[in-house]
């Protein structure tokens, strides 16, 4: 399985690609949107995509858009990591297309879980 983490912090990717190694989940990982949709056009294999909100040059809600309208990689599931938790920002990422949403600081086991249930991994 394989994942795209996009996220403008080198931090929150480091932990995000090391809980999805413990879930053998291989990371490929973008800096902004911008850099996220040209990943996607060049390969668009990924069971699962994690977005930042806030990010310079393309943000998370934008790129979320911009995969949803794609015929190539609209069903791949979308879940927005972010430290804003902002119930409008939010349900502006649901209506959008996020399939969930996980405000950071998150629980490792937490995260774990999410994307265990997004994937199916543990039925």
């Amino acid at each position: 399985m394989r994942a795209l983490l996009v996220d403008d912090s080198s931090v929150m990717k480091k932990i995000q690609k090391g809980l999805l190694e413990e879930l053998n989940i291989n990371s490929s990982t973008a800096e902004n949107g911008q850099e996220a949709m040209d990943i996607l056009k060049e390969d668009s294999n990924f069971d699962i995509i994690f977005l930042d909100i806030n990010m310079p040059e393309k943000d998370g809600l934008e790129t979320l858009k911009e995969i949803r309208a794609s015929k190539d990689y609209k069903s791949i599931p979308v879940v927005m990591c972010s430290s804003v938790a902002d119930k409008l920002k939010i349900a502006e990422a649901v209506r959008n297309g996020a399939n969930n949403y996980i405000i950071k600081p998150f629980d490792g086991e937490f995260f774990k879980a999410k994307v265990e249930k997004l994937l199916k991994l543990n039925p």
